[in-house]
């Protein structure tokens, strides 16, 4: 799903269905989706509309965008609250609870990284590479 689309760049969320609405129904994460005027029993393709929705609507990404990427609630609620400051790790996202299992994991994310961007290098379309996924 394109999310925004300026001149120079677009923002594209690819995403698992099954995955992300199991994601967004989470507790800790309804509670900030609330926060930010999300449909309260909205369908998936609800959310990521009004996601677009705040992507092009904003000078900067709406901070609960996390929560579609995966990043643990409480790291999302720790950046809004904090406003981004007072974090105890900044790796692919800044972390506020949990650091020593979110430091392991993001060692993982660079190794599935580095992994995926071979298979790209030796021609391997994308394609394949997100349905194997």
């Amino acid at each position: 799903m394109v999310l925004a689309a300026e001149t120079s760049h677009v923002l594209i969320l690819i995403y698992n269905e099954e995955r992300l609405r199991l994601i967004l129904t989470r507790s800790a994460a309804r509670r900030i989706l609330d926060r930010y005027g999300y449909p309260r029993q909205g369908s998936l393709p609800e959310l990521l509309t009004h996601l677009r929705k705040r992507c092009r609507e904003s000078d900067e990404f709406p901070h609960e965008i996390g929560l579609f990427l995966d990043y643990p609630p409480a790291d999302v609620r720790g950046f809004i609250v904090h406003k981004g400051g007072s974090f105890r790790y900044a790796g692919y996202w800044k972390i506020y609870v949990n650091e020593a299992a979110t430091r392991a994991f993001f060692d993982r994310i660079t190794a599935c990284t580095e992994a995926f961007c071979n298979k790209l290098d030796n021609g391997i379309p994308m394609t394949d590479l997100l349905m194997a996924g």
